[in-house]
Order: C-alpha cells, then structure tokens, then sequence
C-alpha cells in the first residue's frame, strides 16, 4: 500500500491498516482477533491480467468488480453498487500480477486530497480533492481501531456523555440468515478518511471491500465525476436501519444541500 498522508494533529496515530482494538478478555474479541488474523481460502492462479470467469476472486464476485481503461487505474463497476455484490480483491496468495485489474483498494488512496477548514464552520475540517476525480474511483478507505459490539456500545456512550465527537462506524452485512457486524473507529488510531463529512446529496459511497483476510475494507469510491477544490463527502446511513431525529440529543446536519434532512442519520447500537 502506498499512503503519504498524515494527521495534522499529533494527538491522533496515522494508520494504514485496520488494526484491532485493545483486549478485553472476551469471547467476542478473540472471535475478532481470529477472523484478523486469518486468511481467505479462496485464491486465484491466473497469470499476469485477471478475467471472469477464468479467475476464481472474480467467480466469488459475481462477475468484474472493476473497470480497466487503457493508463489508468482501474475503477468500480457502476452496476457493483446497484447490486451490492461481494467484492473480492485478489490477494497476496494469488499469482496475478499487482496489474491484474483486480486490485485497487490495496494499492492505496488517490493522491491529491487533503485535509482542509470547511466553509461552512460547523463541519470542522474535511477531505478535499485537489485534482479531478472520475466518477468509481477509489478515493481512500474508513480505517481504524476493530472493535467488539460492547467496546463500540461503550465508547459510543463515553463520547455521548462527555460531548466527545463519534466516529464509530457500524457496518451491517447479510449472509443468508446471518448478520454480520463489524465496527470500526478512528477517533485515535485512523487515517484520511475520518476527516470526511456527511452529506444528504454525497458525491462517493462507502462499501465493503475484501482480501487477504476476512474482516472487510471500508472502500469508499466516487459515485459521480468530482471537480478538483471539492469536498468529498458520503452519507452516513449506509444501512438499512438508519434514523433521521429531531430528539434534542440529536446532531444537526451542515450540508447545505436541497435534500438536506436537517439532522445527522444515526444507527442504535
């Protein structure tokens, strides 16, 4: 992975891999810390470029989870995010080349963002691109500490209580009868993309990435063509169970925008 970025505050460790978080003896955490250091069976033996349906990562995907153009970094199928198919990245047990046409997140974020003031003074800072970014793109990841539900539903309720800003983020996946939860925080231990902000109208998407081990990647792509000096910006309820509310604990929304619900989606842990 290539990352160059950095915080802008010492306080806060840049980090370029999810990493787990501190140990509480619990069950759910050694189920955690199994699954993050595990490794997926499933590999492919193709030999330099990657196609469906020779290359057994595409097979699991469901068909090409990438577009590849002559010189340019591969981008996101703009039917992947309709059908919300598995994406499978090849791996470090494939035999593919690293040009593959199969592997993006793992290659890093997209040069030229960075972390700036927003106009808008409620927002605090935000991630911003200074080049012009192509509608599928991969622009960085969600990266932080791994946590369990009861490590999530704790800090959740310490940042509540103390006035402290939330960056835990719930991802909820379904696996035939399964639910899947998986938690992630980079309040501490983050990189770039904790410094990106809700919109009600966002110009990329966050979605589940995996390779090389189970526990997924929190992608987040371009959903249309973004102009250099914007911001990047995505909306926080991805799932399904969100809630808009009025409650006057409630955070109120800054973006501006014509769809704009005038409060943040948040998910009940």
């Amino acid at each position: 992975m290539n990352d160059d970025y950095v915080h802008f505050n010492n306080n806060i460790f840049y980090i370029e891999e999810n990493i787990p978080g501190p140990d509480d003896n619990s069950l759910e955490f050694k189920f955690l810390l199994n699954n993050y250091n595990s490794q997926l069976e499933s590999y492919c033996r193709c030999e330099n470029v990657c196609s469906y349906p020779k290359c057994e990562c595409l097979k699991r995907s469901g068909g090409n989870n990438y577009v590849v153009e002559h010189g340019e970094l591969p981008k996101l199928k703009i039917d992947s995010k309709e059908k919300q198919n598995l994406i499978l990245e090849c791996n470090k047990q494939c035999t593919c080349s690293y040009q593959c046409g199969n592997r993006l997140v793992q290659l890093g974020p997209l040069k030229g963002l960075m972390i700036k003031k927003c106009d808008i003074v409620q927002k605090g800072f935000g991630l911003f691109t200074n080049v012009f970014v192509r509608n599928g793109s991969f622009i960085c990841e969600y990266i932080g500490e791994l946590l369990t539900k009861d490590q999530a539903f704790k800090r959740y309720h310490h940042n509540k209580t103390n006035k402290e800003m939330n960056y835990i983020f719930r991802l909820i996946e379904h696996c035939g009868t399964e639910v899947i939860e998986t938690f992630y925080d980079p309040s501490k231990f983050g990189n770039i993309g904790r410094y990106i902000n809700h919109s009600c109208e966002p110009n990329s998407q966050i979605l589940p990435v995996r390779y090389d081990m189970p526990i997924p990647k929190l992608a987040i792509f371009a959903c249309e063509d973004i102009k250099s000096g914007s911001e990047i910006t995505y909306n926080y309820s991805l799932n399904s169970n969100t809630k808009y509310s009025e409650l006057i604990d409630r955070k109120q929304c800054f973006c501006k925008t014509l769809s704009c619900k005038g409060y943040m989606p948040y998910d009940e842990i």
